[in-house]
């Protein structure tokens, strides 16, 4: 924006009785001249030295400053001139000063990238009536203080990438009984699962965390060494209102291209990451198998002890899952198996699935399902399945009027992608025309494959569909 135009409209601006002032060249021009009547203010970055003695700000309500140098008396200064503050945002700091305690109304604080910060107990638990408190990217902090527990209002806690926290006492997080969001990812890990020897070694449990679903708990974004740290004698309703995303990935590791850190969004659809574990052992966990029920993206990667996924992890067809993404899971050979299934519709709401290294795969589907199953599903990727011979049953194929993307890699055995059994009977409505599949890779298949299928007649009147695709 020219300099001309940013000043004419921060002139008008200013004559609003609820003055916003946002500036993102504050390095170069300094705290503002007036600031009196301002309600918001935003500067980026900032000096945090140059705060005039005597500010007073009796009606600023939000603060977002982003700085390096923040001296210990211009944070008074600015603490004590603001005592209505309700929303502070501060980024840089590495330390808290004593005077943020005197913000009685402060109700969101977040300190969002301060890497250098490293304790914060002596201030947070006078701050009584906070809510929100984010401090994303802290990678100083080594333990979150006890002080913490003392704030009875607060609804939300982010403490999202502080990958150097090793402790949470035990109570911490079970006394915060107003807490309705709770993110974790790329956090602490050290849950407890028996109890220590003594009280001051103690860390915090899952059982902690399940005991705030009982209260207000909402939304829960966090890390596990293993789904069997869920307490086995707890229950969860599929009525339970509860957003999640929860993982028992390794720091660091990599799934299907897409790295162990959290996006920074706060809007997400629910989500579990299941990597190296037992079917047979994390099953028999009843939070583990509501969360498969309203799950809308699974991952599953060198899962043991599992043949049929849907069949063996929910009898009701996964009726919220829209994203599926297996990797190495060495006993699978079907995604269901319609030999045993029940008349419920299977996977209606799936858009997207992947499937690599699967060495046992012999279809995505195996005998007949029920109408609509699949029928929502819009990309299918396989990648090095040694033993495919075909993707779908026709009963499945018929359904993938959405289907848009498919991608065949390395699966030598593939020799049509709609299976020849149970077409005995083919009649002219049966043949698959693919209406949306604008996205086709086929590559290092069976010498014998013969294309989506091979029909026992020769049928006409289907349009030519505008595929772009690749065939090796």
């Amino acid at each position: 924006m020219h300099d001309i135009v940013r000043d004419v409209a921060i002139s008008i601006a200013s004559r609003d009785p609820h003055r916003f002032l946002i500036r993102c060249d504050a390095e170069k021009k300094g705290w503002p001249e007036k600031y009196d009547h301002c309600t918001t203010i935003s500067l980026i970055p900032i000096n945090i030295d140059e705060i005039p003695v005597g500010l007073e700000c009796p009606k600023l309500e939000l603060l977002h400053l982003e700085g390096k140098c923040y001296s210990e008396n211009s944070m008074d200064i600015m603490c004590k001139g603001m005592k209505k503050l309700k929303v502070l945002g501060i980024g840089g700091i590495s330390a808290l000063p004593s005077s943020l305690g005197v913000l009685k109304s402060l109700r969101t604080l977040s300190l969002n990238g301060c890497r250098y910060l490293t304790d914060i107990s002596d201030v947070i638990g006078r701050l009584e009536n906070l809510e929100i408190l984010s401090f994303r990217n802290c990678t100083g902090i080594l333990e979150l203080p006890r002080e913490i527990g003392l704030l009875k209002h607060l609804r939300l806690l982010d403490i999202t990438d502080c990958n150097n926290l090793e402790k949470i006492p035990h109570g911490l997080l079970s006394s915060l009984s107003s807490l309705e969001e709770l993110y974790m990812v790329n956090s602490f890990r050290k849950w407890e699962q028996s109890a220590a020897e003594s009280e001051d070694k103690r860390m915090a449990s899952l059982v902690e965390v399940m005991s705030l679903l009982s209260n207000h708990l909402k939304v829960l974004v966090i890390d596990i060494p293993d789904f069997n740290f869920f307490p086995k004698d707890f229950y969860l309703t599929i009525q339970t209102t509860i957003r999640f995303q929860i993982s028992n990935r390794e720091f660091g590791r990599w799934l299907f291209g897409v790295p162990s850190t959290s996006n920074g969004c706060y809007a997400f659809e629910n989500k579990l990451e299941i990597v190296k574990s037992d079917a047979t052992e994390f099953m028999e966990i009843q939070i583990v198998r509501i969360l498969i029920k309203k799950c809308e993206d699974l991952i599953l990667e060198g899962i043991k002890n599992l043949k049929y996924v849907l069949n063996e992890l929910d009898q009701e067809g996964l009726q919220h899952l829209k994203v599926l993404r297996i990797r190495d899971c060495p006993e699978i050979e079907y995604l269901v198996n319609g030999a045993s299934w029940t008349q419920q519709t299977a996977f209606p709401l799936i858009q997207s699935i992947k499937l690599w290294w699967m060495p046992k795969l012999k279809a995505i589907c195996h005998d007949q399902l029920p109408q609509s199953s699949f029928i929502n599903l819009r990309s299918l990727e396989l990648r090095y399945c040694p033993v495919l011979k075909y993707a779908f049953s026709l009963s499945v194929a018929s359904n993938l009027v959405q289907l848009q993307s498919l991608l065949v890699y390395w699966c030598p055995q593939m020799k049509e992608i709609v299976s020849k059994e149970w077409r005995e009977d083919e009649t002219a409505s049966d043949i698959i025309a693919f209406p949306k599949l604008t996205n086709l890779t086929l590559v290092d298949l069976s010498n014998e494959f013969v294309g989506f299928y091979e029909a026992n007649k020769i049928y006409s009147n289907h349009e030519d569909q505008n595929v772009v695709g690749n065939f090796i």
